[in-house]
Order: C-alpha cells, then structure tokens, then sequence
C-alpha cells in the first residue's frame, strides 16, 4: 500500500481522519507506524496528501491529521470494453485497469465467456470496489473507476457502442489485426479488448461494420490482462 485511501465520510466532527480495519492492520503490521509518523494518504476522488499518526492500534483503528494538498495523476482518456475475463483473472484485472488510469471500464458478454462468469461474487459491487481500490493505492492515485455491466453483446454493440464512439478513436484488439496499435496518441480512444479465446467472426464482423479498427499488439498471444497492459501502455505512455 503506497497510498492510504479513506472516504469523505471517514472525517470526525474534529477534521481528524479515522482509518479502521485491514487499512489499520496494515498501519500496525507493515507500516509499524507510531504517533507522529507520517504517512501519504489520499481521499476517495478527491485530493492526495500526507497524514500524521496521532494515535490508535489495528484493533480500534488510527486517528490521523491530514493535508490535502496534491492533485491525483492525469487520467488516461480511454474507455475500456472488455469480455469479462475468468472470475479469478477479474480480481487481478480490476486492481490493474484502476491502477493504469482507466476512469470507465465496461465489462461484457461475448461468445467465448461462460454464462457462469457472471455469477461470481467478485461482480459484486463492494468487491468491484476494494479490487479497484487495491489498484489505486498500489500506484498513488484516488479517481475511482466507473465499472459498468453488461450482459448482451448484440444490444449493447447495436445500441451503446455508436455513442460511446462519438469523439473517440475506437479499436479492437485481435491477433488478427492487420495494423499495429498506435502508439502516444493524443485523442480519446475506445479500446475493446476479447477474453481469451479472442473475438469470433461474427462479432469482428459486426464492431468493424460500425468503423472499430482492429489492431494487434505484436506477434504474441497475450493473455488478457498482460494485452491490456500492453495496449494501453502503447496508447498512452506517459
């Protein structure tokens, strides 16, 4: 944890900052904290700065004063649109589309992800949290991303998919790309990655009959998490 994240409703009626639960176990186990430490901290979507320890244990939690005074990194202006991915890829997906900078990520179904996927209880919305959270504290950021569901490709392709395009470059990652993906762009970008197994021909037919370019990432065949890296790295380096 290189960041301690805490919500707006964390504050006491004094302006002090009470930290409770595996955030103050970690204080206590890892960080071995003692009052005047300090420590850089963060508010949920707000600003970043450095908390002072003024008291507390892992077991009642830590009281902390706090200076906000730092603005998050930039975000990276990307809309994710990814198959959802096996349960346990999901939970490492999370945490790295949070800590890449993807402020609006869109899980969805495709031919080659199972039905059962979606009930696991990492779709859970407090579990959708904390993954991202973990990702976010890992690379000293505050923004939460915006994670939406949705169930059926054809009526989310058809209906959503043209709105989300206006005013954005839209790709879909493929090994089957005939062009590399760019790299440093400076425009918005809606980048569709498949799950493992990729894209059958029927929806590579239907996205590049809406104008979605199809690109690859190299010779490769990388597994999903490793390609949004890859992709998105290209896109947007800095």
């Amino acid at each position: 944890m290189n960041l301690l994240l805490f919500g707006e409703h964390e504050y006491e009626a004094d302006g002090c900052v009470h930290v409770t639960g595996p955030r103050a176990q970690h204080m206590q186990q890892v960080l071995a904290v003692q009052p005047g430490d300090r420590i850089r901290v963060g508010m949920t979507d707000g600003l970043m700065g450095e908390g002072c320890v003024l008291a507390g244990n892992a077991q009642e939690g830590y009281r902390l004063s706090v200076v906000l005074d730092q603005q998050p990194p930039p975000l990276r202006p990307v809309v994710l649109v990814l198959a959802l991915p096996r349960p346990k890829v999901l939970k490492r997906t999370l945490q790295l589309v949070a800590g890449l900078g993807v402020k609006h990520l869109i899980l969805i179904h495709s031919a080659r992800v199972e039905k059962s996927f979606w009930s696991t209880p990492w779709l859970r919305e407090e579990s959708i949290r904390q993954q991202c959270l973990e990702g976010l504290s890992q690379v000293r950021d505050t923004c939460m991303p915006l994670v939406e569901l949705r169930h059926l490709f054809r009526p989310f392709v058809e209906d959503e998919l043209p709105i989300l395009m206006q005013g954005r470059r839209a790709l879909l990652a493929d090994p089957q790309g005939e062009h590399p993906c760019p790299v440093n762009i400076k425009e918005p970008t809606l980048l569709l990655v498949g799950p493992e197994g990729g894209w059958v021909p029927f929806e590579r037919t239907l996205l590049e009959s809406l104008g979605v370019e199809m690109v690859h990432c190299g010779a490769r065949i990388l597994k999903v998490d490793w390609a949004i890296s890859a992709l998105i790295g290209q896109l947007y380096p800095c």
